[in-house]
């Protein structure tokens, strides 16, 4: 057999329709589309494939405690191993080096997004499709091309023992279906990496958000999209009493930074600032959550919400309240990302900032 017919005969027996489950739920045309988008289709047959090394990529996901020969071996458990080469690590590679993060980042446009229906429990509120954004970071592994791009984050104890990406994304409440995701090294600040989210937000959605993300900025461009929202205010943020309403809520504006600030400087001073306010309107909801715990030690924590839901009779002020918890739902969907499907301690295990990227 000639070496060609030898590679065109492992490239049968690597048929992506005979790759398991993966491709049960990837099916090969979609990863065929991804590759021709992104012009990673080979030009001449390959023992390794394009559309071979997509899934193993993917199964790199699936088995983070495995090598590449673990990884090889459970994404071909299922055929003849005499047909089903086994591809050196090194080989493995720089397949994956020469597919690049493209593909892997088209595939995953083309699967993420809401998956709720009208029935969906948790997923509907009023009729508005509830969803929350939120950050988190994620360890990469400990190469001196990942520590100067991504960083070390640093704490009370100094800086941390891996580099870590700092990441962004969406969930839908309810599924915990990913709708994106965003991620950039340590520096990104969340609320720059936010605004690369809201392209991903429509109108009839309802964004919740913790109070890292109140800045005047953001809420106006995220309000640009036509999704309404629902996110937490600092403690200190300053919000004008404007209009009491019936339910406790009350009227008022998110400020421009540098108003509010010639306005602190101006009430310091005695004196009072005459010009109309800037800001975005947006309706205020506070409450109390009390927690008792079973020793008998009591917490009292205050919230202050904004919301662009400005009619108190279409939108009440204690379902606001009782809605904006499902929040956490994000932080349940970055747990079962993190810990249930890579496993405690695991950390991604590109060297490169190019790898991490196809790999996350």
């Amino acid at each position: 057999m000639s070496v060609q017919s030898a590679i065109s005969s492992a490239a049968l027996a690597l048929a992506p329709g005979r790759l398991g489950e993966l491709t049960e739920h990837v099916p090969a045309a979609l990863v065929d589309e991804a590759l021709e988008v992104t012009r990673r289709k080979e030009r001449r047959i390959r023992l390794l494939p394009a559309r071979v090394v997509v899934y193993f990529v993917l199964a790199m996901a699936l088995f983070p405690g495995d090598g590449y020969q673990g990884v090889w071996a459970h994404l071909v458990a299922g055929l003849d191993r005499s047909a089903a080469r086994f591809p050196s690590s090194r080989a493995l590679r720089l397949a994956r080096v020469r597919l690049g993060a493209a593909p892997l980042a088209e595939l995953f446009r083309r699967v993420c997004g809401t998956v709720a229906d009208t029935e969906t429990t948790g997923a509907w509120w009023r009729g508005l499709r509830v969803v929350a954004w939120d950050g988190t970071g994620l360890e990469v592994a400990d190469s001196a091309a990942n520590a100067a791009f991504f960083g070390y984050p640093s704490g009370s104890c100094g800086p941390a023992g891996y580099p870590q990406l700092r990441m962004v994304a969406i969930v839908e409440c309810g599924t915990r279906a990913l709708i994106d995701a965003v991620w950039g090294p340590q520096g990104c600040g969340e609320n720059a990496l936010a605004a690369r989210l809201v392209a991903s937000l429509r109108r009839g959605m309802l964004l919740l958000a913790d109070r890292g993300f109140d800045g005047y900025e953001l809420w106006g461009h995220t309000t640009a999209s036509g999704a309404s929202l629902l996110w937490r205010a600092k403690g200190k943020r300053l919000l004008p009493r404007l209009k009491e309403l019936p339910d406790g809520s009350y009227l008022s504006l998110l400020p421009e930074r540098r108003d509010m600030q010639r306005r602190l400087q101006a009430r310091r001073r005695g004196k009072t600032w005459d010009a109309a306010p800037i800001g975005h309107p947006v309706r205020v909801v506070e409450y109390a959550v009390a927690v008792t715990t079973s020793d008998g030690d009591s917490r009292t924590e205050h919230f202050r919400l904004i919301t662009t839901l400005l009619d108190p009779s279409l939108y009440p002020a204690a379902e606001l309240a009782e809605l904006y918890h499902q929040r956490w739902e994000i932080e349940t969907a970055y747990f079962s990302f993190k810990i249930s499907l890579r496993g405690a301690g695991k950390i991604l295990r590109s060297h490169t900032p190019d790898g991490v990227d196809q790999e996350l």
